[in-house]
């Protein structure tokens, strides 16, 4: 899909200042001005969530392809039952944020296109502002756009606008033209960006799901193992009450540490996990004690019970439970993303309503501040939920 490259973007402004120019005494230039910068504000805050989706994309990205290079290595992404299966669309991570930005681009260049209408600017401002729609537009329409489930409808829907603008020749005929088909572009470029949601809630439980399994597998490899060959090397009939109290506790702390990781993983990967499900996740949590309530000798191994074999043990229950504090930070940032991005499908939907809303000005008064303070404190909540998801990974 190709555009003019004039767009019928000067014909077009002639007839939006007929708009713009009729009836537009006492303008409240700075109450618009407060919500163009609040829609310029919401885009920023997208930026941001779609950041963290880069983040996690290439992330599975990496473990894709080193899966794909040892063939022993099996990678399993869990999607959610219940949420649909993502479409899989053949774009490069790169390709999926560039049309991403851009029709956040599009969507602030129409904003500032019906703000200049509704403020009653010159021919040049709305010249200017509808260029900038324009160019955003041909660049979708080259970005591997027809990849996109909707992005196609959205560019058609705005060149057909534009190049209905361009054949308008009196105000009433515009400002049905606007009433008529803009809401239909609003809403296009809208429904492009929600169609991601469920595809970064997905892509952040993924990673998040083999984050803790890598850790969790290493685990049992470098600390469980040794941890519990130590302990069976102990003789429990050496060493005082006190010590063997001490190894009791060691080897409960690394339980409980290893219970809770298995816990956690489980937790991402099933949503609710049953008691029978967590029992079963963590049967394989053994480790050898003392069990000093009965007074029973489980350890027959021919190693005394030192203050050094101690000394071992701490060493690995410490780096069994540093691992699990690393697992805890992998909850609490796909946590934090989960929270942040329910809260961008709210901001999608508030700059949907204020963009409608500004397009229907014209048989609908509409209050510019309301509008920005609106779409400000939305903006403000997914900048303070992804402050949570920097917060946890850098916890």
């Amino acid at each position: 899909m190709r555009i003019p490259a004039n767009f019928g973007i000067h014909r077009a402004c002639a007839a939006l200042v007929l708009l713009a120019t009729a009836g537009c005494a006492a303008v409240p230039v700075d109450e618009f001005n407060a919500y163009r910068n609040a829609v310029t504000s919401a885009k920023s805050a997208a930026d941001g969530v779609l950041a963290t989706f880069a983040v996690n994309a290439g992330y599975l990205e990496k473990v894709s392809a080193a899966a794909e290079a040892d063939e022993s290595a099996s990678v399993l992404l869990v999607v959610p039952r219940d949420e649909p299966v993502p479409e899989t669309i053949e774009l490069t991570l790169e390709q999926h944020l560039e049309v991403r930005t851009l029709v956040l681009t599009s969507i602030v260049e129409l904003n500032d296109a019906l703000t200049y209408l509704a403020e009653g600017k010159s021919a040049e401002q709305l010249s200017a502002s509808l260029g900038n729609f324009g160019s955003a537009l041909s660049s979708l329409a080259s970005a591997s756009g027809n990849a996109v489930p909707g992005l196609g409808a959205f560019v058609e829907l705005g060149q057909t606008l534009f190049a209905a603008a361009e054949k308008a020749r009196a105000r009433q005929e515009f400002v049905n033209l606007v009433q008529g088909q803009a809401k239909a572009v609003i809403d296009a470029a809208v429904t492009v960006l929600e169609a991601d949601v469920a595809s970064y809630h997905h892509g952040a439980r993924a990673a998040a799901i083999l984050r803790m399994d890598a850790i969790n597998d290493q685990v049992v490899l470098d600390q469980v193992n040794a941890m519990g060959l130590l302990a069976l090397s102990l003789d429990g009939s050496s060493g005082t009450a006190k010590q063997k109290n001490i190894a009791n506790v060691l080897v409960d702390n690394a339980k409980a540490a290893l219970i809770e990781m298995n816990h956690q993983v489980h937790a991402i990967r099933v949503r609710a996990p049953s008691a029978t499900a967590i029992a079963a996740e963590n049967q394989d949590v053994e480790l050898p004690f003392f069990d000093d309530e009965n007074d029973k000798k489980i350890l027959e191994g021919s190693q005394p019970v030192t203050e050094l074999a101690l000394g071992q043990l701490q060493q690995f229950a410490v780096a069994i439970e540093t691992e699990r504090d690393k697992v805890r930070q992998i909850r609490a940032t796909y946590d934090a993303e989960k929270s942040a991005i329910l809260a961008y499908a709210q901001l999608l939907r508030g700059i949907r309503a204020s963009l409608n809303a500004l397009s229907e000005a014209s048989k609908r008064p509409v209050d510019p501040v309301v509008l920005a303070k609106e779409l400000s404190v939305l903006a403000i909540v997914v900048r303070g939920k992804l402050d949570a998801v920097r917060a946890a990974v850098d916890n």
